[in-house]
């Protein structure tokens, strides 16, 4: 008997829990039927389910495309202006780098030339030292001459001297045919051969 029961009750209960499983399902779909429907119906209508935030979001966007605008075209004005200040300094910097290049070349030109100077000044220098040195040399053997010159008009006069004392034979002084005395002819004629040995 428990056999036969058996398939019976395992028949109900397949029914009930076939039964239960429809109704969920049937449960299921009608609930995604109505909001599916319900969202098919607003915008159909073409009217959204908060008009006053939609509106502000609207006017959001407006702003906000107009804030990126006005900042491209600040932007843009900024750069131009940029441009501008970057042509000037470089056409600056272009006179600069010439001003320099002139100047190095000017600055090159003139030393060059106090080089020259330099080393012309140098030569007469040196020249000049060779030039007092032979000029020391002569001085100095004319100062020999000269030393020697006084030396024999001192014995000239001391010839003279000699000749001109009183004697017991000659009662006037020595002269010759024209009366001049014998010391001045010789210390004339000592002077007339210094005078061209220096000449020579």
């Amino acid at each position: 008997m428990s056999l036969s029961e058996s398939p019976a009750s395992s028949q109900m209960m397949d029914s009930s829990h076939s039964s239960e499983g429809s109704s969920i399902t049937d449960y299921v779909v009608v609930a995604k039927g109505d909001e599916n429907s319900h969202n098919s119906n607003s915008s159909e209508n073409g009217k959204p389910d908060n008009p006053a935030k939609s509106e502000t979001l609207v006017q959001a966007g407006s702003m906000a495309q107009d804030e990126l605008v006005e900042r491209v075209q600040s932007l843009s004005k900024e750069n131009g202006e940029l441009k501008g200040v970057l042509l000037q300094n470089n056409k600056r910097l272009e006179e600069y780098f010439q001003d320099l290049a002139s100047m190095q070349k000017s600055q090159k030109q003139k030393n060059e030339s106090l080089k020259k100077r330099y080393d012309h000044a140098r030569e007469a220098v040196e020249t000049l030292r060779g030039r007092n040195g032979t000029l020391k040399n002569e001085l100095k053997n004319e100062q020999n001459k000269n030393s020697q010159l006084e030396e024999k008009i001192l014995k000239l006069k001391d010839k003279d001297l000699k000749l001109n004392e009183p004697s017991s034979s000659h009662d006037n002084t020595a002269e010759d045919d024209k009366g001049i005395p014998i010391m001045y002819r010789l210390f004339k004629k000592l002077s007339r051969d210094w005078n061209l040995k220096r000449i020579h």
